[in-house]
Parts: structure tokens; C-alpha cells; sequence
């Protein structure tokens, strides 16, 4: 895996996600990965005063989501978005079977694909949720499963207008059985101020380093560490219950 990731460790991911690899620490949650599952997961847990260790195999390669960095605008040609960097830093390890178009790949970095996706974050509905554990489909619908998601990446609808009212009532109108409705994004539709332009794609990066970029803050506020270039191997179990991860050191090699 190491030829197979960028993997390097600069001063900026020094300073802001420092390294803390003394086995004699008990940590009460072992989060594998930092992307929207590990991300979310390592950082409500910490919001809720567990000391939590994050093992990433990537590095830290981007602050935020591709989408909040500065794009080249070349004369003659305009780079709409940066999303494109993916085929660059994407790491493909496995093969399609079956005769399947997936062209999918796994990014090894802080904040994993969630700084690669296109923000869209529409609900799966109860008949989609049907082959589902009826324990999961019940929180994600009725025990505010979704709630709690969208509010924490920040998923809000497009302001009210003119063409969306006259689109939904077309839709409505046209396609009998279904309701339009619009389709609510991880993105900031309404600046913080009037003068100010609205921007910002949700990333698990922003949210684990944001205690870290605090003001006035001299260290993390939280019992969280994040562990870059750290690629697991294997659980560790007791009685059927997890008690521990092998991983290996992309920088010590060890």
C-alpha cells in the first residue's frame, strides 16, 4: 500500500494533527479512517468527552473539500472545479468483475472521499430502505437519523425562487404518484454576512481540524487525535468484541 499512496507528513500536518503514537494510551474508541463514516463518527464521540484516536492511512493532503480550493482560470479556458484531482490521488484496489462499469477508487487522505463528493444529499425513502435492518431503516427515517446528519454537514435546500416553485408545481403536475421536491445540498446557500459571497462544501477535513484552528485556543479542546499515514491491518477481538487494531506506520515503516 505504501507505493500506492502520497504519502508524506509536512509541517502543517505537524503543527495542527500532531502524531501521538505511545501504545501505553488507552483510548476508549478506536476510529478506523477519516472519511464521512470515521470523521463523523471520531467527532461526535469526542463532542461527547471520549478520548479518540483516528488511524488514517493517507496524509493530509488537502485542508477542505476540493470544491473550496482556489481553481486556475487560464486565458482562453476556465477550470470550472478541482474535482478532477481525484484521478490523480484516487487509489484503485480492486477490479471490476461481472462485466461492471464501476469506476469507482478509494482516496487515502484526511477527511477520506468526503472531500471529493459532489455535495448532493438526497434521503433514501422508506420503500428504498425495505431490504434494510428494520433497527436501521426506523433510526435513519423515524429516530433522527437523518436529522442528525444533515444538520451536522450542513445539508440545507436552495433559497426559495420563482423558477423552483414553477418547476415543482410542473413536476407535480406531470408525473402522477410522486412528489418534487427539491434537493437539499452540503453547501452554504446563505453568507454569513451581505456582503460576503456564499461558499463551503462539507468535508471531514474542516470538521477535525476545526478545533485545531480555533482562536485562542493553545491545543485541541477535545481528547482527539488524529494519526496520519497510520494503514490498519487487522482488528484485534475478545469475546467477540473489539478490543484493538494492528496497523502499520507508513513513515517509521514499522
Amino acid at each position: 500500500m505504501e507505493n500506492a499512496l502520497a504519502t508524506e507528513y509536512g509541517v502543517v500536518a505537524q503543527r495542527l494533527l500532531p502524531r501521538n503514537v505511545d501504545t501505553r494510551i488507552n483510548y476508549d474508541v478506536i476510529v478506523v479512517g477519516s472519511g464521512f463514516g470515521g470523521g463523523l463518527l471520531a467527532s461526535a464521540l469526542a463532542d461527547n468527552g471520549a478520548n479518540v484516536l483516528v488511524l488514517e492511512a493517507g496524509s493530509y493532503l488537502f485542508p477542505t473539500h476540493v470544491g473550496n480550493l482556489p481553481r486556475a482560470l487560464p486565458i482562453g479556458q476556465f477550470d470550472k472545479n478541482v474535482w478532477h484531482l481525484f484521478q490523480d490521488f484516487g487509489v484503485i484496489n480492486y477490479q471490476n468483475v461481472d462485466g461492471s462499469n464501476f469506476q469507482g477508487a478509494q482516496g487515502f487522505n484526511l477527511g477520506g472521499r468526503s472531500i471529493f463528493w459532489g455535495a448532493l444529499t438526497p434521503r433514501q425513502a422508506a420503500w428504498q430502505l425495505q431490504s434494510w435492518p428494520a433497527v436501521i431503516s426506523d433510526y435513519l427515517l423515524n429516530g433522527g437519523g437523518y436529522d442528525g446528519a444533515e444538520q451536522r454537514i450542513n445539508s440545507a435546500s436552495p433559497p426559495t425562487s420563482a423558477f423552483q416553485t414553477q418547476s415543482t408545481a410542473f413536476l407535480d403536475a406531470t408525473i402522477a404518484g410522486f412528489a418534487a421536491a427539491d434537493a437539499p445540498m452540503g453547501i452554504q446557500y446563505v453568507a454569513p454576512a451581505h456582503w460576503m459571497e456564499p461558499v463551503g462544501l462539507f468535508s471531514t477535513a474542516d470538521l477535525l481540524l476545526e478545533d485545531y484552528l480555533r482562536s485562542g485556543a493553545p491545543g485541541p479542546a477535545r481528547q482527539l487525535t488524529v494519526n496520519l499515514n497510520h494503514a490498519v491491518w487487522s482488528v484485534t477481538t475478545t469475546g467477540g468484541k473489539a478490543t484493538g487494531v494492528q496497523c502499520y506506520d507508513l513513515l517509521d515503516q514499522a
